[in-house]
């Protein structure tokens, strides 16, 4: 993760799964607005509880923006499908 385009995405709270990914120049286009630079339905996810947003801040994998603790393996899951999205970019 520590060289990923990647700045910030969400996944799925059933299995980890990566939905959408976004760079930080995206994010900061829109003022770091999720609800402008995401697609709608992933917003809608996000703010119903049914995705996790998550961001990467100097290789690091946080998840606690609006969904307090999560468990762990969920955490790990994503952050095992994100490096496997970075190799096949």
């Amino acid at each position: 993760m520590k060289n990923s385009k990647i700045w910030c995405g969400c996944a799925s709270i059933y299995d980890g799964f990566i939905e959408e990914t976004h760079t930080y120049e995206e994010a900061k286009a829109e003022d770091f607005h999720h609800s402008l630079y995401f697609s709608i339905e992933a917003a809608e996810r996000i703010n119903e509880g049914e995705s996790i947003f998550f961001w990467i801040d100097n290789g690091v994998l946080h998840t606690d923006w609006r969904n307090g603790e999560i468990p762990r393996w969920l955490s790990e899951k994503i952050a095992e499908n994100l490096a496997k999205e970075n190799k096949e970019e």
